[in-house]
């Protein structure tokens, strides 16, 4: 506690979406639980920061959130907490209305992040990416709990027939023609296979492929768990959006204990081993032949899922990500 009585942390986001709560609501649930003085901030006026010692902010985006924290009273530590290129940015991206995209919003964010406390990155390529910026960088993955994607055992032997879901809630483009093609083919050629879209992909879905366009993300969880796809799909364009986006996707199906086939880019790479939790692929070729793979081989896919999900216990868990936060909280308080 502060000597005044009020809470030492304090946890802020710009945007109401499941990255939100995998960047803000996790941690801050893991840190109270650890027995920190914790709250979700309401907004970023002055008299607010001031009542908290330090305060960790996920996606400032707009002008006047920058302003309020480059205005931030000199007692409070800022924490910057990073999961997006913010440059990158789709126009077209739903969750924004374009002021990102002005020279003015852009150097409104560099300054927040020259001037911040400290930075934490969502992963390396962001570090990377923001280091001119600011090179006292920390990455901290993604907090995944499982309990919320996986209602049953990921050993669980899957039903009759193949389910491949391609995981499309972030918007990360649109599906790759060859990809659509290789799901036409193989969903007409093999007996009990079916495809589907969970989320928002740009353009028409592969021939036979259904699609599940109204997941919110308070229900993506929940979609997710009882789909219980056979092999999980995470396509994403080659853009520099998407070089820097989160792994949720891909840590979302091996929470599910789903083997994944991904594009290979630093999102995907940095969470699949390549033959061991999934496939990942480059070209429409090796799309078709690693969904094919996986199609015809049953071993694998209850291996190389149950690989996916011992490796998110190992790397993402409120365990071990909590205890990141904590050692992050411990220096915050002393301070």
């Amino acid at each position: 506690m502060r000597d005044d009585g009020g809470p030492l942390i304090g946890f802020f986001t710009g945007t109401d979406c499941l990255d939100a709560f995998h960047r803000v609501r996790l941690p801050a649930g893991e840190l109270t639980r650890r027995g920190f003085e914790v709250r979700l901030v309401p907004d970023l006026e002055s008299r607010t920061l001031s009542e908290f010692r330090t305060v960790v902010v996920h996606r400032p985006y707009s002008p006047e959130l920058c302003r309020r924290l480059l205005a931030a009273p000199a007692q409070t530590r800022i924490v910057l907490s990073i999961d997006e290129n913010f440059e990158g940015i789709d126009v077209a991206h739903p969750a924004y209305d374009g002021s990102l995209h002005s020279e003015r919003m852009r150097g409104l964010l560099a300054e927040v992040i020259q001037t911040a406390d400290e930075v934490i990155a969502a992963n390396d390529s962001l570090r990377k990416y923001y280091g001119p910026y600011n090179s006292d960088i920390t990455v901290i993955p993604d907090m995944i709990h499982p309990g919320f994607y996986n209602s049953s055992d990921p050993n669980t032997p899957s039903r009759e027939g193949i389910l491949i879901g391609c995981h499309a809630s972030r918007g990360q483009g649109v599906i790759p023609t060859g990809l659509k093609r290789a799901l036409s083919v193989l969903t007409g050629r093999k007996t009990g296979v079916r495809s589907v879209v969970l989320g928002g992909f740009g353009g028409s879905p592969a021939e036979r492929c259904e699609r599940f366009n109204e997941v919110s993300w308070t229900d993506l969880p929940w979609a997710l768990s009882r789909l219980r796809f056979d092999i999980g799909l995470v396509p994403l364009d080659d853009t520099p959006y998407n070089r820097c986006s989160t792994s949720l996707p891909c840590l979302e199906l091996a929470a599910c204990g789903i083997p994944i086939v991904a594009s290979d880019l630093s999102p995907c790479a940095g969470v699949i081993e390549h033959g061991v939790t999934g496939y990942l692929a480059s070209t429409d070729e090796e799309w078709e032949h690693s969904i094919d793979q996986l199609i015809d081989d049953a071993d694998a896919r209850l291996r190389m899922g149950r690989a996916a999900f011992d490796r998110l216990l190992i790397r993402h868990s409120p365990e071990v990500i909590g205890e990141v936060y904590e050692q992050m909280a411990r220096r915050w308080c002393m301070s």
